[in-house]
């Protein structure tokens, strides 16, 4: 689809960047490429080391954004679609990475083990000094890359800090060694132990915090792991096995009993059921039938089943939800931008406390002074850590997002956590959310002198295309009864009201009685004024022929979730289309108070507005076409499992799973994910605010100790480490 002559279509790419570690290094990505003309957005995702790029192809081409970023010493590893990246490229070089600082860690720890005991077996200083270079150099020459990158692109990061912390300390050693006449004394003492520890323990930490960063994305994981790698399709009446890239849209798929769905499709033969909890959050099997839609990636727990596969690889829900919580993972808040702004300074401002710390002790320290000099201004640097400020609410939000998606809700973007938390008014609409939406025909009335038959033609007729829940219960109706009409000519929807159907010349209406009133249609039979259900009354040519009532029962988790958010302070109420008996009748069964009956789509959202003007933070949630206007126009649009695309479009939060109870776990959960990112981001600071004190030499007058250089890397690594676990305790949190 072009915007206008000689205009394509914005571009959306993942690439998987090497080399990023915190966020000095996110926002240098960042900068740089949205510096480039034609980038319309940029994201980085720190936690996988991906950025999401938006761009327009023909003002800067995928070659100029991987040349923007190694030009800033990065390695780009992979540049796909979004419609094609699937986090197993990510998963992996988090894998690889993880057991690069493995390695690297086990050396360093070894050699460090051999200085240990270097009293013992008469090890010589400069065996000593070997041993301490090998550690210094290979076991820490990922800081050291880093640390030039940041030099010739002016852009300090945390490889600075732990390059010219180690590289102080060792080079003091170095001088000891080799002048010993100009460093003589009790206080000059080479750091040979120090130095390794230093890079051991930094390298310990980076290694914990890749494997807890790589399991974070375990939800991810599993969704990818469903998708089947072959498919068994029908052609000409006989069965054969074929990857499920050769699978295309329109081919007949038969899935056998304990066989995984391959792909998204209706059934057209067979019924079974299907263990959908992986892919939705429901821990009930689903029954299918013939006519419903199934999903790839499900497992057919019933009977054999043919379908007609409709969804297939990117176009697949299962695609389709992997990519949302990827980009949700992406997204940043207000929180996480907060943080990258003072990280962005954080570095610089820590070599000017290194530097004037040492300054410090060289003027004023006495004879002890050179070398506390040295230790406060290594260990500064070393204890700093900007990697658990950039890491406090990326990682928070990735496994929160990820937890999210495990229990069948999408959130759409990290901005949606920022409004959650303030969320105080939760409006449900009725028909298929707080009711289960399997509507039935109750009752068929036609008009005095209308035989039924004419009816329920009429009512075939006008409902065939209808995307209402009371359209489907009427088509399942005529599938019962066998009635067939044929298609209309011509069909108009009047939204919340009806519809206008012409076949053969004849004019067709349904919808509300009042509807048919406005157009001229006389209802005699009022009897359908006590019936206290949903209905729709049905006219030919101007003429009444009668109404259909419908019955639908209330989900049985509707109580309890009322209950539960009106203890947590929430005011809930109803706003619905349908008529004021059917919605006082579920307002009581449900526990609301506050409900609208006979609302029009479009004055649901002016009731919203009303309500916002008020003062009230609004979250609406809603399954269907008529609930869009309301969904875009609160705080909060929560679309549920039975949604129209339409739907789910405009809303913030959709449930991959039926059931009203998924709202309250939304709101809970999200307010939850946003209560660990605040706390991670706090002990993060507060981790700094009082280490770089200690580490500067502050409490030496009072304690007469200086903090080593090694036990400020081991801090440095335990606080990315602490920030990480601190995320990880969404995966098993209670939700409440």
């Amino acid at each position: 689809m072009n915007d206008g002559p000689g205009r394509t279509e914005p571009r959306k790419v993942v690439i998987s960047v090497e080399g990023m570690h915190c966020a000095s290094c996110s926002a240098r990505v960042e900068k740089k490429l949205s510096a480039l003309k034609g980038v319309a957005q940029t994201r980085v995702h720190l936690p996988t080391k991906t950025v999401y790029v938006t761009f327009e192809p023909d003002a800067v081409s995928p070659g100029e954004l991987t040349d923007a970023l190694e030009d800033i010493g990065y390695t780009v590893t992979d540049f796909v679609d979004q419609q094609d990246f699937t986090p197993e490229a990510a998963l992996r070089t988090m894998q690889d990475e993880s057991r690069a600082y493995l390695r690297r860690f086990l050396c360093a720890l070894g050699l460090t083990a051999l200085l240990f005991f270097a009293r013992f077996i008469d090890m010589s200083p400069y065996t000593q000094l070997l041993v301490t270079a090998a550690v210094w150099l290979w076991c820490g020459r990922h800081f050291h890359r880093g640390f030039w990158r940041s030099v010739k692109n002016l852009a300090p990061d945390m490889n600075t800090l732990v390059s010219i912390s180690s590289s102080t300390a060792f080079i003091y050693s170095v001088l000891i060694l080799v002048l010993p006449t100009v460093f003589y004394g009790r206080y000059h003492k080479p750091m040979w132990t120090e130095v390794a520890l230093l890079i051991t323990f930094i390298n310990f930490g980076r290694w914990l915090e890749s494997d807890s960063r790589r399991r974070a994305g375990g939800a991810v994981a599993k969704l990818m792991n469903l998708a089947p790698r072959f498919a068994h399709i029908v052609v000409g009446g006989a069965g054969k096995t074929v990857p499920i890239a050769q699978v295309t849209r329109g081919m007949v798929v038969s899935v056998k009993p304990a066989g995984m769905v391959p792909v998204d499709g209706v059934i057209l033969k067979g019924s079974t059921t299907l263990d959908e909890s992986l892919l939705t959050g429901e821990s009930n099997p689903v029954y299918k039938a013939e006519g419903d839609r199934v999903f790839g990636g499900t497992l057919n727990k019933g009977g054999l089943v043919f379908l007609r596969a409709e969804g297939i690889g990117s176009e697949s829900v299962l695609a389709a939800i992997v990519r949302s919580v990827r980009e949700a993972q992406s997204s940043k808040s207000a929180v996480q931008r907060m943080a990258d702004r003072v990280s962005f300074y954080f570095v610089p401002a820590v070599l000017l406390i290194a530097a004037v710390s040492a300054c410090a002790w060289l003027f004023f320290g006495g004879r002890a002074g050179a070398a506390h000099a040295v230790t406060a201004f290594a260990t500064v640097l070393a204890a700093a850590c900007p990697c658990a400020m950039g890491l406090a609410v990326p990682v928070a939000l990735a496994v929160g997002i990820d937890r999210a998606a495990s229990l069948g809700i999408l959130i759409k973007n990290a901005d949606v956590l920022d409004r959650v938390g303030r969320i105080n008014t939760v409006v449900f609409d009725k028909t298929g959310t707080l009711t289960a939406g399997n509507m039935t025909v109750r009752d068929i009335v036609p008009a005095e002198g209308v035989h039924e038959a004419r009816l329920l033609d009429a009512a075939c007729l006008t409902q065939s295309h209808s995307e209402h829940p009371l359209g489907e219960a009427v088509r399942k109706l005529c599938r019962a009864r066998r009635a067939q009409a044929p298609d209309p000519d011509s069909f108009f929807t009047e939204q919340g009201m009806g519809v206008v159907a012409r076949s053969g010349g004849t004019t067709f209406l349904a919808g509300r009685p009042a509807w048919l009133g406005g157009r001229g249609v006389t209802i005699a039979d009022m009897a359908y004024a006590g019936i206290d259900s949903p209905l729709i009354a049905f006219a030919e040519g101007g003429r009444y022929l009668g109404f259909l009532a419908f019955t639908d029962e209330v989900r049985p988790e509707a109580m309890a979730t009322v209950r539960r958010l009106k203890e947590a302070g929430i005011k809930v109420m109803i706003i619905s289309g349908d008529r004021e008996a059917s919605v006082k009748q579920v307002a009581a069964a449900c526990g609301v108070e506050e409900y609208r009956a006979g609302v029009l789509p479009a004055d649901k959202a002016e009731i919203i507005k009303s309500l916002q003007a008020a003062g009230a933070s609004v979250a609406m949630a809603g399954d269907g076409f008529n609930d869009a206007p309301a969904l875009a126009r609160a705080d909060i649009g929560m679309a549920l499992a039975a949604g129209t695309d339409i739907a789910v479009e405009s809303a913030d939060i959709t449930f991959t799973r039926t059931g009203v109870g998924a709202v309250c776990e939304a709101v809970f959960l999200s307010r939850a994910i946003r209560r660990v990112m605040r706390q991670n981001l706090f002990w993060a600071f507060l981790y700094n605010i009082l280490l770089i004190p200690l580490a500067a030499g502050a409490f030496y007058p009072a304690l007469g100790v200086m903090m080593p250089v090694w036990a400020a890397g081991g801090a440095m690594g335990v606080s990315s480490v602490s920030v990480v676990l601190s995320s990880l305790r969404l995966r098993k949190m209670k939700i409440s």
